[in-house]
C-alpha cells in the first residue's frame, strides 16, 4: 500500500488531484494484493470466536489508522492523537470497504475519479449544516 500510495504523491499537485491519483492508485494495486485482502476478511471472520485474536488486531487497527492518515498526506503530528487515529480510520473505512467491493466485483468498484465526487458531494451536502 505505502508503494501505491509514494507513486501516487505529486507534492506539486492540487489536494483533489492527489487524492484522485492516489486512489487509483490504491484501486489498481487491489489485483496485485487479492490474497492479502482476502485474508484480512477471513481473519475478521474469527475475531468473534477467538479473545487474543480480536486484541492483537485492535492493537494493530490503531496503529494501522495512524499510518494510513500519515500515507494518505495528513500531516497526524499537527492533531491531537486521536483525531489523527479517527482521521485515519475515515481512510481506513474508505480503503477496507473498497477492497470489500473489489473482491466482490472488481468490474464495478467505484473509479477514484467517482470516489472524488462522492467525496465533494458529501461534503457540499454537509457544510450547510455544519
Amino acid at each position: 500500500m505505502a508503494a501505491a500510495l509514494a507513486a501516487a504523491a505529486d507534492p506539486g499537485a492540487g489536494t483533489a488531484e492527489r487524492f484522485e491519483a492516489t486512489w487509483t492508485r490504491v484501486i489498481e494495486s487491489f489485483a496485485a494484493t487479492r490474497p492479502l485482502w482476502a485474508l484480512q476478511f477471513e481473519v475478521l471472520a474469527h475475531i468473534e470466536r477467538t479473545p487474543d485474536l480480536r486484541r492483537a488486531f485492535a492493537g494493530t487497527n490503531r496503529q494501522a489508522r495512524l499510518g494510513l492518515a500519515d500515507l494518505f498526506g495528513v500531516d497526524v503530528k499537527s492533531f491531537e492523537p486521536r483525531q489523527a487515529e479517527v482521521i485515519g480510520a475515515y481512510y481506513q473505512a474508505l480503503l477496507v470497504g473498497l477492497a470489500a467491493q473489489w473482491l466482490a466485483d472488481p468490474e464495478d468498484v467505484p473509479t477514484a475519479h467517482e470516489l472524488l465526487h462522492a467525496v465533494k458531494t458529501t461534503t457540499t451536502n454537509l457544510l450547510p449544516g455544519l
